[in-house]
């Protein structure tokens, strides 16, 4: 059995506080981290906790863009929002195809 270790540095970026629809997405993730998973519940790529009002998640570059499609699709939202929801998901500072999000107060 071979085991991968990794030591983590966090570095805290603090993003601008989103307006909806992103915000919205962002509060229903942080309340269910499976938020626009779809129906396969095998098909989870990310990791994390929550405590209180606070949740830090670890999300794959297309597993938050497909998560957010889901949502907005069940939410209806107008193409220039979902447009806008792509936009913000595309200028996170992504570290090799993942971010970590702390979200919460």
């Amino acid at each position: 059995m071979a085991m991968d270790v990794w030591a983590v540095k966090t570095e805290y970026s603090h993003l601008k506080r989103p307006a909806p629809p992103i915000y919205d997405f962002l509060y229903d993730l942080m309340l269910n981290p499976c938020t626009g998973q779809g129906d396969d519940p095998w098909d989870n790529d990310t990791w994390g906790g929550s405590w209180g009002n606070n949740g830090l998640y670890e999300f794959s570059r297309t597993g938050l863009r497909r998560r957010a499609l889901n949502w907005a699709n069940a939410h209806n939202l107008s193409q220039a929002e979902k447009a806008k929801l792509r936009r913000w998901i595309r200028s996170l500072p992504w570290n090799d195809e993942h971010i970590t999000l702390h979200l919460g107060n």
